[in-house]
């Protein structure tokens, strides 16, 4: 394979048979990319964080004291999420604007992140969430493990293996969620803690999400 340059690339190689089932792997290639913000140097995730920001899915945020910031330990929201996933799968916002939406917390969408929720929504990228009356979208809300999971075995083909992970903890990942869990758990794009827990209802971390989505495409 020749590198258009010695920053890092990633190689994915997809095997299917002729009943659809698929298999994969993505080898990591090229020297990896520095640390790109202030806090991030000497980051588990730094390089993860560097792919990521290079394939234009997440930015930083520029302070007063000249620096710019990853926040990597704080907690992706939904909204934040699709602001992702629209980059992700390369949706035009454009073509979704007058998509309707009929979220009871509609008029509590933030209006930067409103085009990206009404785009994921249009292509079934995201669902909101129950409650009494009706269904919100959470835009503030953390997104949870079990939620990120959904939305990014959605963005896969389908005829992966998806044979369900023995986590102790199992039970905090809803039903609704298990089969994207098996999938991504399977491909070895998401794993459990240093406990062997998969923490289906708890918050993604930024640099957590980049890593699952520097592995992803």
């Amino acid at each position: 394979v020749t590198l258009p340059d010695r920053s890092r690339h990633r190689l994915t190689l997809t095997a299917a048979d002729a009943h659809g089932n698929l298999a994969r792997k993505t080898l990591a290639l090229g020297d990896p990319a520095p640390a790109l913000f202030a806090d991030t140097a000497g980051h588990w995730a730094a390089g993860d964080i560097a792919y990521t920001v290079a394939r234009g899915l997440f930015a930083g945020e520029a302070e007063d004291d000249g620096n710019t910031y990853f926040r990597p330990d704080r907690g992706m929201t939904r909204g934040e999420m699709a602001v992702v996933l629209t980059r992700l799968v390369g949706l035009d916002v454009e073509q979704y604007a007058d998509y309707p939406l009929s979220f009871l917390d509609l008029d509590a969408i933030p209006a930067w992140t409103l085009p990206y929720v009404r785009a994921v929504c249009a292509a079934g990228l995201i669902s909101g969430r129950a409650v009494e009356g009706g269904v919100v979208f959470a835009a503030g809300d953390p997104v949870t493990r079990a939620e990120l999971m959904t939305m990014l075995e959605k963005t896969l083909p389908k005829g992966y293996p998806a044979a369900l992970p023995a986590f102790p903890d199992m039970e905090t990942v809803p039903d609704w969620a298990a089969p994207s869990v098996a999938v991504l758990t399977g491909l070895g794009l998401v794993g459990g803690y240093e406990d062997g827990s998969i923490r289906g209802n708890g918050t993604v971390r930024r640099s957590e999400a980049a890593k699952i989505l520097a592995g992803l495409y």
